[in-house]
């Protein structure tokens, strides 16, 4: 998207990019289900962070665009009729951050289908959607919760809890348009605390969206 903000500009509009310290170098996803960065041992350098630089150029996110990571299980298409949909909806940092307690809570999920406490009869599918733009509702999120029509959402805000987090507006209009009305959702942020410099400990917390999604299903 950020070629097609720099053509917006050049053209005359005002875009405005934040970027975020913590995505500058990151390479590695944490799958330690903290929020420590990982043990630091060459086992955690998994380089899942990393992408190919597009070759085609013309290829570009709009406003409108949306990347879905969609969820890893690989099933059979005798297990359709059991699935049921989670989607974690988030930005920036928070991208990397829904990807481990998505992997994280699946674990889990498995785990609690091994000792019956869930029935086996049900597969849950947590697909994380990144939304570039904030400053409005996509229309691809439209379109594909429309589509797709997951049961459950979770919007991982990397803002402070409050007022001020960008997907309490996408919510609100998500509502406005009737996409969320048979939907169970809970919207999560990062701690309303001060963030000490050269730290990311009141960053938005993978435990934290791991365990509002376990709180809607």
């Amino acid at each position: 998207g950020m070629r097609f903000a720099f053509r917006q500009a050049r053209a005359g509009r005002v875009v405005m990019c934040v970027d975020s310290t913590d995505l500058l170098n990151k390479r590695h996803l944490d799958y330690s289900h903290n929020n420590s960065g990982g043990s630091g041992k060459d086992s955690d350098k998994n380089d899942l962070w990393l992408t190919a630089y597009p070759l085609d150029c013309e290829d570009e996110l709009s406003f409108d665009s949306i990347v879905v990571y969609h969820s890893p299980q690989l099933l059979s298409d005798a297990d359709q009729d059991k699935i049921h949909h989670a989607v974690i909806i988030t930005y920036g940092n928070g991208v990397p951050t829904s990807l481990s307690a998505r992997n994280s809570f699946l674990q889990k999920y498995q785990q609690q289908q091994h000792s019956s406490s869930i029935s086996n009869e049900n597969i849950i599918q947590v697909s994380v959607v990144d939304v570039p733009c904030i400053s409005q509702l996509p229309k691809q999120l439209v379109v594909y919760l429309k589509e797709y029509k997951p049961q459950w959402i979770v919007f991982a805000d990397v803002c402070k809890q409050g007022a001020s987090m960008p997907l309490n507006g996408m919510a609100l209009q998500l509502q406005n348009e009737g996409l969320l009305s048979d939907v169970r959702w809970k919207i999560v942020g990062a701690s309303a605390t001060y963030n000490p410099l050269g730290t990311s400990l009141t960053f938005l917390n993978a435990n934290d969206v791991r365990s509002t999604l376990l709180s809607i299903i």
